[in-house]
């Protein structure tokens, strides 16, 4: 056990009960005690971190009731484990201390980014209250953390013409209708795989997207475009998978499993491989649904649907696509003021 550890713990007990002298005596403890090697009685080190495995694998059976979907809760069981593992102390010994050197780690030497960081201080700071309102340790002590404010990414988008360009390099009905459905309705990755065919409602245009992010069903469109090239593609389809996108090889043992990420993200790159374009941006499943909220904020579409369709839980994220240049502003100020 390191000093720095044993000396968390300590404090943290002695401001439980003398508050104002605490300063005082961790300044004497350190005088005497930083030269010592710190040691916790045999066994004790293992069942304290098996202690704290298991609080949270409590705190992510809470998570699955609340129908987090198991991506989260893969990232929410990542994001622990690195912590309790570098912090390496009981979980109701856990000071704000604790999260802002891990945070400091995380940065210095992971070299994780700020939106991570900050994702990670969210995740500390939901298991926290979680033990907090459970009785497992007092106040939540993430609350005093600062929040960690990040600049948003930059949107990357394709051009309309690069767009058609990739379109027009499709020669299987399986690629054109795959490139046209991400653009049409903007779905993500995992909404895109996970999609059946049952799904759509051709008479009305629409999809119905279930357990999208935040495990959220909202309703998607499917433009003529799309319609045309996905209706070419089901009918020349010849097994029994109830999913819009299957493999490209379809075998029994695989008809009733989703096409996966990797497999959605492969198909792409081959397209874009095929059609020999260099585009301005990195071409990925995710690309598709900027370039439609690009797209449909540039011709006037009103934010708040944009936000509907997107299904973004807050608009701000919706407002990150609709950056404006000098051309949009010229073109604006002469239909509005001439």
């Amino acid at each position: 056990m390191s000093y720095d550890s044993f000396k968390a713990q300590l404090t943290g007990v002695i401001r439980s009960i003398m508050p104002e002298d605490t300063k005082r005596i961790m300044d004497a403890v350190d005088l005497v005690a930083r030269e010592y090697d710190i040691d916790l009685k045999d066994g004790e080190s293992g069942q304290k971190a098996e202690e704290a495995m298991k609080i949270m694998e409590d705190f992510l059976a809470a998570k699955g009731v609340e129908e987090k979907s198991p991506n989260t809760l893969d990232m929410y069981r990542c994001v622990l484990r690195g912590f309790l593992s570098h912090v390496s102390k009981p979980v109701t010994a856990i000071s704000p201390q604790d999260v802002r050197e891990y945070l400091a780690y995380c940065k210095a030497e992971k070299h994780h980014k700020t939106v991570t960081i900050g994702n990670t201080r969210r995740v500390l700071s939901s298991f926290c209250e979680w033990c907090s309102q459970e009785g497992i340790i007092g106040a939540n002590p993430i609350k005093r953390v600062a929040a960690i404010k990040a600049e948003p990414s930059p949107v990357h988008a394709m051009q309309r013409v690069e767009l058609e360009v990739l379109r027009s390099s499709c020669t299987c009905v399986r690629d054109k209708a795959l490139v046209d459905f991400l653009y049409s309705t903007g779905a993500r990755v995992s909404e895109a795989c996970n999609a059946k065919l049952s799904d759509i409602n051709w008479e009305k245009k629409t999809l119905i997207i279930r357990h999208g992010k935040g495990n959220k069903t909202r309703t998607t469109y499917i433009n003529p475009v799309c319609e045309v090239s996905l209706k070419a593609y089901i009918n020349s389809r010849t097994d029994d998978s109830p999913y819009i996108f299957t493999r490209e090889r379809v075998s029994k043992k695989l008809m009733d499993k989703p096409l996966s990420p990797k497999a959605l993200q492969d198909s792409v790159n081959r397209i874009v491989r095929k059609s020999g374009h260099q585009y301005t941006v990195k071409v990925t499943p995710h690309v598709f649904r900027h370039t439609v909220a690009t797209v449909a904020l540039h011709n006037g579409m009103p934010v708040n649907q944009v936000q509907k369709f997107l299904g973004h839980e807050h608009i701000a994220t919706t407002l990150i696509y609709a950056e404006t240049d000098d051309s949009d502003v010229q073109r604006s100020h002469t239909m509005y003021t001439a």
